[in-house]
């Protein structure tokens, strides 16, 4: 079926030497290069012992494939693989594919030995045969044509993620073997701890934007997940008022998320919506470096559709993600409350029955996990299994205390499977300035001093450059500092009334100038909150207002003001959405706002490590959202 002209060594190549190798691939039935131009290419290097892969060059990293009009069409150059770890390790296999579309091809395969003052190269079983490594400056060329590599066992997506060889003459061309198969079409690039989103509105209210400001959402499981982690995900969302057709929030015309980012949520949507965006939202992972993805869908589908229908799509979807890369955190259908899915109703069966194919479904994938939510928003003593009281409005979607319980639940997996987060810890001396625009613009971010303002019941001390102030509603305070593990900490002692209210720690003045230096360019604020156990906490944030500019947003770390927290010690690691500031901005306004609504109790507040710093355009740092 086809003819195979013998690979030679261009150059000996001794350990961390350079090597590059130029070959040819020719059209079915001819002598003629083939156009490779519009493919991709990708050369892994595995440990022969433990099959785990090594490094990878990829199409334009290492990889040049052209049109065929040179004496070559394909280029490999390891100079561009600059990471990679060999010590330790003998023998190391080296696949090269080239993939176009879904299929992709074997080019060839080969054994490297690692040794101490030379590297030989070696075809693996029924490979073509490589010359002795002492020929050196001699040409390359491996033939393969393109139109008979299906038959010569050319392999999909899918049946790469079922392990299944396509041809018993693969192995004959130098392909892959059965353990190999698992990683043949490998990920892009990818950065460990940037995870993504997708879903309905369950996925979309993490996040909120509008007109005058973007935010994170106290309702967000998400977001709940990354303050008890210290952030653990870079998972941004920053303000975006395109209307993009396909992802109308309830499929209002002209209507628009808000948002742009790593929360490709859409209220309202059913499982055959959210997979009509599939492409757009693999793409935007793959550009971005998304290495997880998180996937709802189904729960607005149940009273119209399938449950073999809902849980097809819904394996679809996941396929569809992992054959590009991506591991996938899949979501069990969450349960609902009785006066939304009545007790032996067809949605509440189809939702048990879904929850547990999809158990089984993950058993047979690669690369997917299941994340099952409804053990931290199910009340078990419940025999209907219904959410616990106080965690949905609506019987459906997430108030405050169950967005924080499945939060808090995540935490504990991804912790488990992503890296320590960056604290990103300034030194106390990492000013903003005009010569460091990059430094701390909140003053005194350690909360140095007890020189500060104190405004209306309010007794003690305050941090130097800030203010302690009851900004709605009546409460007794008492300000006072300890020593914390950066820095300081300011605490505020709180004696309710019995009527809702809110405390300020801000800066003083309460407009911060910095003289148009920061006019167009992007801010985020942090700040470490600790809270004592108390049933009545609200609507707690740090903020930046852009308050100098005619059409100034704000930013927020958590918004909606609806909802108590749950009565319960916590640390939050607040960190705001990233914010474009107006060409016109001089001054900025930064705090942190407390609320409580007023129940009885001894509410106690401990804030520290408060950033306000630059950052690169999201859009251009994740190459998304343009």
């Amino acid at each position: 079926m086809t003819t195979t002209k013998t690979p030679k060594i261009k150059e000996t190549i001794k350990a961390g030497q350079r090597w590059h190798r130029a070959g040819e691939v020719l059209n079915a039935d001819s002598t003629t290069l083939a156009d490779l131009s519009s493919m991709k290419g990708i050369m892994e290097f595995r440990s022969q012992e433990s099959g785990r892969l090594l490094v990878s060059i990829t199409h334009n990293n290492g990889i040049i494939l052209s049109d065929g009009s040179g004496t070559y069409n394909y280029e490999l150059d390891l100079s561009s693989a600059q990471s990679m770890v060999f010590n330790g390790h003998e023998m190391i296999l080296a696949d090269f594919f080239i993939i176009n579309g879904d299929i992709a091809y074997p080019v060839f395969n080969l054994q490297l030995r690692i040794e101490l003052t030379q590297t030989q190269w070696q075809p693996l079983a029924g490979a073509p045969t490589i010359p002795s490594p002492d020929l050196q400056f001699l040409s390359l060329s491996t033939v393969i044509p393109i139109a008979t590599l299906d038959v010569l066992g050319g392999i999909t997506r899918q049946q790469v993620e079922l392990l299944i060889p396509t041809s018993p003459t693969l192995n004959d061309l130098g392909g892959v073997t059965q353990q190999q198969v698992e990683e043949l079409i490998p990920p892009p690039e990818q950065h460990t701890n940037r995870v993504a989103f997708v879903g309905t509105s369950l996925v979309q209210q993490c996040d909120s934007g509008s007109t005058a400001s973007i935010a994170y959402s106290s309702k967000g499981w998400f977001r709940w997940m990354q303050m008890l982690t210290g952030h653990i995900c870079d998972s941004p969302v920053w303000s975006d008022r395109r209307v993009i057709v396909g992802w109308e929030p309830s499929s209002i015309p002209n209507k628009s998320r808000g948002f742009y980012g790593f929360n490709f949520g859409v209220s309202g949507q059913n499982i055959a919506q959210i997979l009509a965006r599939k492409e757009r939202v693999l793409s935007d992972c793959q550009t971005a470096g998304v290495k997880f993805i998180i996937v709802d869908g189904g729960t607005n589908d149940m009273g119209s559709k399938t449950k073999e229908y809902i849980q097809t799509s819904r394996e679809e979807l996941c396929n569809y993600f992992i054959s590009g890369g991506l591991t996938v955190i899949l979501l069990p259908i969450l349960t609902r409350a009785v006066t939304s899915w009545p007790i032996g109703g067809t949605a509440r069966v189809n939702a048990a029955w879904i929850n547990q194919r999809t158990r089984e479904y993950v058993k047979t994938k690669l690369n997917c996990f299941i994340f099952d939510w409804n053990e931290h928003w199910i009340d078990y003593s419940n025999v209907n299994g219904e959410p616990h009281t106080g965690y949905s409005n609506d019987g459906t979607h997430f108030d405050v205390k169950g967005a924080y319980s499945i939060g808090k639940g995540l935490a504990d997996m991804m912790m488990s499977i992503l890296p320590a987060p960056d604290l990103n810890n300034f030194s106390p001396d990492n000013i903003f300035s005009a010569n460091n625009q990059f430094g701390n613009i909140a003053p005194n971010g350690y909360q140095y001093g007890a020189n500060g303002r104190k405004y209306d019941a309010m007794t003690g001390v305050v941090s130097d450059e800030w203010a302690g102030q009851i900004y709605r509603g009546a409460m007794t305070v008492v300000a006072s500092k300890e020593v914390a593990k950066y820095g300081e900490a300011q605490i505020y002692s709180i004696t309710p009334s019995s009527a809702p209210a809110t405390l300020l720690h801000r800066t003083y003045p309460s407009d911060r100038n910095h003289n148009g230096d920061l006019a167009g360019k992007w801010v985020v604020m942090e700040a470490t909150v600790e809270l004592s156990a108390y049933a009545g906490w609200q609507d707690i944030h740090c903020l930046i207002d852009d308050v100098s500019a005619a059409n100034g947003l704000k930013t927020s770390s958590l918004s909606n003001t609806e909802g108590t927290f749950p009565n319960e010690a916590m640390i939050l690691t607040m960190k705001t959405p990233p914010l474009l500031l107006e060409p016109d901005s001089i001054k900025l306004r930064m705090r942190v706002n407390i609320g409580i609504n007023g129940i009885a109790g001894n509410p106690v507040v401990k804030i520290s490590a408060i950033k306000c710093y630059q950052v690169d355009d999201p859009r251009v740092v994740y190459g998304i959202g343009n």
